[in-house]
């Protein structure tokens, strides 16, 4: 595997049970991509949600399935304001999904200036902790004309995060 590609082919991975690889996840929202990934054998060990509520969310869906994720691994932070440099020891995997309001077909459309835009410091977390892999999800519109196809700027700043970190990324 190239570091920083997770495939999404028949060969999909999944670690060893007694050896879960630790994952970041941001913008957890309701907890749904980190239920997910920790069905699939992930170590979900720190989420950043900037949403008080959503972190109470995240804490009453995953309590009753994943006990050892409620409340310890959820911090209510903003993702601009996050220290991912202590991270970088601790984290082999890094997953989200950055807001979509500023490119989706609904709404106003900011674009890259959007206070909403959260892939700059989303591209800064990759790059200040050199996870092994990282998968992120988003919405068609970043890929469109009206939005400059801002999906392959944001593959060309994940490829190489900060100079000699580099990635094989797939839109």
């Amino acid at each position: 595997m190239v570091q920083g590609e997770l495939s999404m082919s028949a060969h999909w991975f999944r670690p060893p049970a007694d050896q879960p690889l630790p994952t970041l996840e941001l913008f957890a929202g309701c907890g749904a991509m980190a239920y997910g990934l920790r069905q699939a054998g992930l170590n979900i060990v720190r989420m950043v949600e900037a949403s008080s509520r959503a972190v109470a969310t995240v804490n009453q869906n995953l309590e009753a399935a994943f006990p050892e994720l409620a409340n310890s691994a959820v911090e209510a932070e903003d993702v601009r304001k996050a220290d991912f440099a202590k991270d970088a020891d601790k984290v082999r995997v890094i997953t989200g999904g950055p807001p979509c309001e500023f490119s989706s077909g609904g709404g106003k459309h900011g674009g890259r200036a959007d206070p909403r835009n959260m892939w700059p410091d989303t591209v800064r977390a990759v790059g200040e902790i050199g996870p092994e892999a990282f998968l992120f999800e988003n919405v068609k519109g970043m890929t469109e004309q009206r939005t400059g196809n801002y999906a392959e700027e944001v593959c060309r700043l994940l490829a190489e995060p900060r100079p000699g970190l580099r990635y094989h990324v797939e839109l």
